[in-house]
Order: structure tokens, then C-alpha cells, then sequence
């Protein structure tokens, strides 16, 4: 199943990582995502 998700929703989760409250496992594991999905919306 392909979830669809808003950019406002990427975003907050890209900056809760870059402000570094979290480590990416905390994060991928929180917002349900894989680490590779996390990495591809920081980096674009």
C-alpha cells in the first residue's frame, strides 16, 4: 500500500529531523516511513 503524502507533512518531519530533537531511526520508526524515504525528501 502507497501512501500519499502532503508536502506540509513531509516537511514537518524533515525539519523535526534536521533539528535533531531525534535520531532518523526515531523518526522513520515514529512517522511510520522507511529511512530511505526520509533521506530522499531531506535531500530534495
Amino acid at each position: 500500500m502507497n501512501r500519499k503524502w502532503e508536502n506540509k507533512t513531509k516537511l514537518k518531519i524533515v525539519t523535526v529531523g534536521l533539528k535533531g530533537n531525534l535520531t532518523v531511526s526515531e523518526i522513520y520508526n515514529n512517522y511510520s516511513i522507511a529511512q530511505s524515504q526520509y533521506y530522499k525528501w531531506r535531500d530534495n
